[in-house]
């Protein structure tokens, strides 16, 4: 097992770090639990009902083969300006209506099954992380904003965004030329289906894990220091962003998307080969084009927003969903893998014994 090596300097940075933590988590017990009931609030009614559907499609169509399948249509055409496979802009088209992390998650299975190659798989990485269309124009337009077309406005400008960032990619990382298909695993549909809720339930819990620890982080912030959630999580900096700022900053926030997502992808991000540093670098570079676009699109369409109107409340309600039901979800969902599971292994253990009956009879 491989461990991380640190300098003797970080230990005793660790060790305060994880003390001054202890010191407040005593002394502000209400804080932090309102901060993590926030977030289980979160999960429950906005991030579960919006994500876990696009988490389930999308690891379905990889696992299916429709991926490579669309891949062949797109192949000419992005080889011919992007530079890139028809898988490779096939994940792309899906990340951009999935919204993150299932981008991300898409690039590392693809490299996984080598269906694209390692400099495409970074390049993705670099435009791949985007919000999709159910938090932008439905939770950011019409909860916080009031106004559908504003939500319309900043989804085309963090498109237009990572569009540009994917074709000048091929400016600044290295393309190995790889652009071969891999012949596609045939499986049944009910294994990909199996397999694909599997994921999808993995996922979905390790992003609300995320997001229930930033929220706390950010709900322990005074006042003065609120502007620092526009960096941490993506839903609570653009609750904030809504109320103080013009749309172009909203648009900069959700294509900057916080540490909470910058954190649910960077196992990918590493995975891929990918440099830290260029990673921060396109998430701020996003983020900056987004702003701009989104600028010149309200010039072009002038969309007027009553931002000081609306609470947290509002979004929540507009993905609201039965607590009890979605728990329900969940828990049919886990003894749905455990199943799956042992039916596996249960087959396992029945091929073993008969090989050992073919061998004795021998």
């Amino acid at each position: 097992m491989n461990r991380v090596r640190y300098d003797n300097f970080y230990f005793p940075l660790i060790f305060f770090f994880s003390f001054v933590v202890i010191l407040l988590l005593i002394n502000f017990p209400d804080v932090v639990s309102s901060g993590i009931s926030c977030g289980l609030s979160l999960c429950a009614n906005t991030l579960i009902a919006s994500m876990f559907p696009f988490f389930v499609l999308s690891s379905f169509l990889l696992r299916t083969g429709a991926v490579e399948y669309m891949g062949k249509f797109f192949d000419k055409f992005s080889r011919k300006v992007f530079k890139l496979s028809g898988n490779a802009f096939t994940v792309f088209f899906i990340s951009i209506f999935s919204g993150f992390p299932v981008g991300a998650k898409l690039v590392s299975s693809m490299l996984d099954d080598k269906k694209i190659s390692l400099s495409q798989s970074s390049r993705l990485m670099c435009c791949c992380i985007n919000a999709g269309p159910a938090f932008v124009i439905s939770a950011v337009g019409n909860s916080m904003l009031s106004n559908r077309k504003a939500g319309l406005i900043i989804f085309v400008s963090l498109s237009l965004s990572a569009l540009l960032i994917l074709y000048f990619s091929k400016y600044f990382v290295a393309d190995d030329d790889n652009f071969l298909f891999s012949t596609p695993k045939r499986e049944s549909l009910s294994s990909c289906f199996v397999r694909s809720v599997s994921d999808a339930t993995e996922s979905i819990l390790a992003v609300c894990g995320f997001v229930i620890v930033f929220s706390s982080f950010s709900y322990a912030l005074k006042d003065s220091a609120k502007i620092i959630t526009l960096f941490l999580e993506v839903s609570i900096g653009c609750e904030y962003a809504t109320k103080n700022f013009d749309l172009p900053i909203v648009a900069g926030v959700i294509g900057w998307s916080g540490f909470c997502v910058h954190c649910q992808v960077f196992h990918s991000v590493i995975k891929c080969n990918m440099k830290k540093i260029l990673f921060f670098f396109c998430r701020a570079l996003h983020g900056a084009l987004s702003a701009v676009f989104c600028a010149l699109l309200v010039k072009a369409f002038p969309c007027p927003v009553s931002v000081f109107a609306n609470s947290s409340e509002n979004v929540q309600q507009l993905f609201k969903s039965n607590a009890p039901a979605t728990a329900g979800l969940l828990l049919m969902c886990a003894i749905l893998i455990f199943d799956f599971e042992e039916s596996r292994n249960n087959k396992s253990q029945t091929f073993k014994s008969l090989k050992k009956v073919k061998i004795m009879r021998k």
